[in-house]
């Protein structure tokens, strides 16, 4: 385990992580492992905590994949979607520098309830990072990534794996 002082408390995270993503036209990795392709033009849960365990913060990643160049039969990620904490962060393409929280749209970068997640620019990408050790990184084009600690493992929904 990752540890650090948070407000005096001591705060643990698995060191422990899978990634999932999901790129191009579109190209999944699950968290175990698996790649497969899957065209389609709606909004998807990537990934999702459930389960019974009450001591994992809940949260939910959702892609929504667009057409692109005209073709109908490829589609690439145009957005993505955290809810966690009772908040919404968007992240759009083309959007470069913002989210939108709530659907405000918001400079980067962004610290909400109370630093338990900090959203910022990363090179090219924006990042989101909670506490609980989620980390959702999209490139406001066509690349997203998800880093989840084990603690969820076998507790994830979602085109990631459940």
């Amino acid at each position: 385990e990752r540890c650090r002082l948070k407000d005096g408390q001591p705060k643990c995270v698995p060191s422990l992580v899978a990634t999932c993503w999901g790129w191009g036209d579109p190209h999944y990795h699950t968290f175990d492992g698996l790649d497969f392709d899957f065209q389609g033009t709606c909004t998807y849960t990537m990934a999702e905590s459930c389960g019974p365990d009450p001591t994992l913060v809940p949260f939910k990643v959702e892609a929504k994949n667009e057409v692109r160049g005209g073709v109908n039969s490829v589609s690439y990620v145009g957005l993505a979607n955290v809810k966690v904490y009772e908040q919404l962060v968007t992240v759009r393409r083309r959007e470069v520098g913002k989210v939108r929280v709530n659907g405000v749209t918001t400079l980067l970068p962004v610290t909400l309830e109370d630093g338990k997640v900090q959203v910022f620019q990363s090179g090219l990408s924006a990042v989101l990072e909670t506490d609980f050790g989620l980390r959702v990184t999209y490139d406001w084009n066509w690349h997203l990534l998800i880093d989840l600690p084990s603690s969820y493992f076998r507790h994830t929904c979602g085109l990631c794996g459940n």
